[in-house]
């Protein structure tokens, strides 16, 4: 399957409808696409989000965190 020329062809293709309301039902089926199609929830979040993110994987990194065990040491330490 060659998607490239598929793309060609419809395009070309779109260029000669005159009738509106296939028209219209491309462009509604193209917007039921983009509405249900899944986003990598990456692309979803703040940026703010994906800095304190990244923060925390190079915190890791560097060796600065706690286990899961050192934390339940003292969990009143933390609340």
């Amino acid at each position: 399957m060659d998607i490239q020329a598929d793309i060609i062809w419809i395009q070309s293709e779109l260029t000669k409808v005159k009738d509106p309301e296939l028209i219209s039902a491309f462009k509604n089926l193209l917007k039921f696409r983009a509405k249900h199609i899944k986003k990598d929830w990456w692309d979803v979040i703040s940026d703010e989000e994906k800095n304190d993110i990244l923060e925390g994987v190079k915190e890791i990194e560097e060796g600065n965190f706690l286990t899961h065990e050192e934390v339940m040491e003292n969990p009143r330490k933390w609340s």
